[in-house]
């Protein structure tokens, strides 16, 4: 939404960063990062349980990692879009993100790698992009906002050793493919293209969060790979029916990471897909065609701002 320059954006970040930063306390976040938050159906609050007894619906982080890591590059997207830096460096906020970096930092092992959560112990593939960029756009704002260079030093050679690692531990050069997880005991299984999630999607990340350039050999053999499985043959269309990858998840963020990589022509073909597959309700008034997430309509975002701006 910042990226794309949404109007009202700015100010409907504001308001997101701020309850995050209210939620940073032992009782929303005991893990360091906020469990996720429901608003209850009459509009009076919110709850971390809807269904207790639900590992996924009460007292829930996904993974701290890269929970950490995205709030890290939203402040930084703010302060770009022009956000009121009283807004970023207000109110011990700078002490507020350096603990949060803090609880990252701590689940960075000696290969570059973090694990997504204390108690679980994987190396994510998708998620370790996600903390490269999210210390990469913390050091800007250490040096920016915070005027803090050596914290900003401390940061960028942070984000450097996971991006080392992705590429020495979480990359194949036999296969010229990325491994989707290091496991506690060095397992780093294969890749399997014939499946979706993880493994297809988790290719194009390293692209997506500026791992690797787009135009680097690493990125194009792997933009080759999905094409050459993905085509309509073997495995649905990526891009011409995005509507059978993955029990219908439009899977908007590879769509970007081949714009980003060039790939024009397939993401015009499936932006106009997605359209047809996910906005009619939308237009009469009923939302998406589920399934659609908030995650999806970003990188929609993105695609249709950079498409505009192109002229196409």
């Amino acid at each position: 939404m910042l990226r794309a320059k949404v109007p009202g954006g700015v100010n409907l970040a504001d308001q997101w960063i701020h309850w995050y930063f209210a939620h940073i306390n032992p009782q929303s976040a005991p893990e360091g990062v906020p469990y996720e938050h429901f608003y209850l159906a009459d509009g009076s609050g919110e709850t971390t349980c809807v269904k207790p007894g639900d590992h996924f619906l009460c007292h829930y982080n996904d993974a701290t990692d890269s929970a950490a890591a995205t709030f890290f590059s939203v402040l930084w997207a703010a302060h770009e879009a022009g956000i009121a830096r009283t807004a970023l460096n207000a109110d011990g906020r700078k002490k507020l993100v350096e603990t949060l970096a803090d609880v990252l930092l701590k689940l960075q092992q000696a290969d570059g790698l973090c694990w997504a959560k204390g108690d679980y112990r994987v190396k994510y593939l998708e998620d370790n992009c996600e903390v490269f960029a999210g210390l990469r756009d913390l050091a800007n704002l250490e040096h920016d906002v915070f005027n803090d260079s050596e914290h900003a030093t401390f940061y960028r050679k942070a984000a450097a050793r996971v991006q080392q690692g992705i590429l020495k531990d979480l990359y194949e050069p036999g296969t010229k493919l990325y491994l989707i997880a290091k496991f506690e005991d060095n397992n780093r299984p294969a890749a399997d293209l014939d499946k979706w999630f993880p493994d297809t999607q988790a290719q194009l990340w390293p692209v997506l969060f500026g791992v690797v350039d787009p135009t680097d050999p690493k990125a194009m053999s792997v933009m080759s790979a999905v094409n050459d499985r993905w085509n309509g043959g073997s495995k649905p269309d990526w891009a011409a029916n995005p509507g059978q990858i993955n029990n219908g998840w439009v899977e908007a963020g590879d769509a970007y990471a081949a714009l980003l990589a060039g790939d024009t022509k397939r993401v015009r073909t499936y932006l106009e897909a997605v359209k047809q597959l996910k906005f009619p309700k939308a237009a009469e008034g009923f939302g998406f065609e589920w399934p659609f997430s908030i995650n999806d309509a970003g990188w929609l975002l993105l695609i249709t701002d950079a498409l505009n701006r192109a002229g196409y």
